[in-house]
């Protein structure tokens, strides 16, 4: 009879511990799926600073050779790049390079879900002047 009387509290232990397990378990979940969250978030935004950087190249490399002079900035980030990347900056460097090519470089930086600075993207592209007719 001793045996049945050290077996009365075991049904409510076992269902005690395995709402623990599964309560710490979820715990866990939750935190992971956080992580995959927020770098879901900062490959979007990644991805959205990455066309943002082409569309500015191709639209200098669409304007004429004298507006894309070195120390000129032809180009300024779009409104729906703000909104996407928050507090977001542009750097822009048009140098000359050869006799006739200009080197330009384009980087955008940003601040990522967390409130921190996100690694930037740096986009390097050349210019050349248009060729004259009959040459």
């Amino acid at each position: 009879m001793r045996s049945s009387q050290h077996r009365r509290g075991v049904l409510l232990y076992e269902a005690m511990m395995a709402l623990a397990l599964a309560m710490a378990l979820s715990v866990g979940v939750a935190q992971i799926l956080t992580v995959v969250a927020n770098q879901r978030h900062l490959a979007r935004q990644r991805a959205a600073a990455v066309l943002e950087a082409g569309n500015l190249m191709e639209q200098i490399a669409a304007r004429p050779w004298e507006q894309t002079a070195p120390g000129q900035s032809p180009v300024s980030l779009s409104e729906a790049c703000r909104q996407w990347l928050p507090g977001a900056e542009l750097k822009l460097e048009i140098t000359d390079e050869k006799p006739d090519a200009r080197r330009i470089r384009i980087e955008i930086a940003w601040h990522d879900p967390l409130g921190q600075r996100a690694a930037p993207v740096c986009l390097v592209g050349w210019k050349f002047p248009a060729k004259e007719e009959g040459r």
